[in-house]
């Protein structure tokens, strides 16, 4: 079996126009770095504001300041827009990484108690 590798080096004209012509076909390529990382950053500001719109909408301002106080977030007299912010803000933080796991964890395991029919008389959250 033989494998042939072709490396072709470009100048920007030339990355610039084939660019172009990807774009004119639908493919998708970066001339860039800047442009690959800028594309990068809105793909994550995608996933905050696809995180806020499911905690505005799945969850119930009683169930946010459960999630707060588990990540020591103060929650008192605040809307229910700045919780979720705050809570998002926390969850994306390398930092607490680990403990933003944990909790998912455990909540997992609170909706796997609560769907059982003998342990759901037990849990009280």
């Amino acid at each position: 079996m033989n494998i042939n590798i072709e490396i072709e080096e470009l100048n920007e004209i030339e990355m610039y126009n084939k660019n172009i012509d990807n774009k004119n076909t639908n493919k998708k390529e970066f001339v860039t770095f800047d442009e690959f990382f800028l594309q990068d950053c809105e793909d994550a500001n995608n996933l905050l504001y696809v995180k806020k719109v499911d905690y505005m909408e799945n969850y119930r301002v009683e169930d946010l300041k459960k999630i707060a106080k588990f990540y020591e977030i103060p929650f008192q007299r605040k809307k229910k827009e700045d919780l979720v912010e705050e809570i998002i803000v926390y969850e994306d933080c390398l930092e607490n990484l680990e403990k933003v796991q944990r909790r998912m964890l455990y909540w997992d395991y609170l909706e796997e108690l609560k769907a059982d029919p003998y342990f759901k008389q037990f849990v009280i959250f």
